[in-house]
């Protein structure tokens, strides 16, 4: 049986992410793992770090350091409400979210443990599915969790 010590769970601050940490959060007290959850933005199109946000009086700082603090801001206060968030790390990082998710798996990890929309036909199409291409990727193993799905009770052997 695989040692599970390091579990990552990348969200988008969705029901289907609480899901995924809900689910991680069993797991990680059954075997003891580590986890760290991790929130990928995308920077806007077509804004780079030269576009500035300048109120009257003020030089003007970076649109994209906003946005970070903003994206930072979101995932601390959709984690406050997980029982014992304290423990979980969180890290935020910018670029393609699911080249970035497998990137940062592949540096220690043991699992991922991602939610999923469950879209299919056209919307799948149209949005394309940042988990389908993890575990199309990953060098780790992908675990997927649904919204509906229930909580997972595991017995230790």
């Amino acid at each position: 049986m695989p040692i599970i010590s390091r579990i990552l769970v990348p969200v988008d601050l969705s029901v289907c992410s609480r899901a995924a940490i809900d689910f991680a959060a069993v797991i990680g007290r059954q075997f003891g793992a580590s986890i760290d959850v991790l929130n990928v933005w995308e920077p806007p199109r077509g804004v780079g770090p030269e576009f500035l946000i300048r109120e009257s009086g003020e030089k003007g700082h970076p649109l994209l350091d906003d946005a970070r603090v903003q994206a930072e801001r979101e995932l601390s206060n959709s984690l406050s409400s997980v029982e014992g968030h304290e423990k979980f790390g969180n890290r935020l990082e910018h670029g393609n979210a699911y080249k970035v998710i497998v990137k940062v798996a592949s540096e220690g990890y043991d699992l991922i443990v991602m939610g999923t929309h469950g879209r299919t036909g056209l919307p799948h199409l149209l949005l394309g599915s940042v988990t389908e291409k993890v575990v199309r990727t990953a060098t780790v193993p992908v675990l997927t969790v649904h919204a509906a799905e229930t909580h997972p009770v595991l017995v230790a052997a």
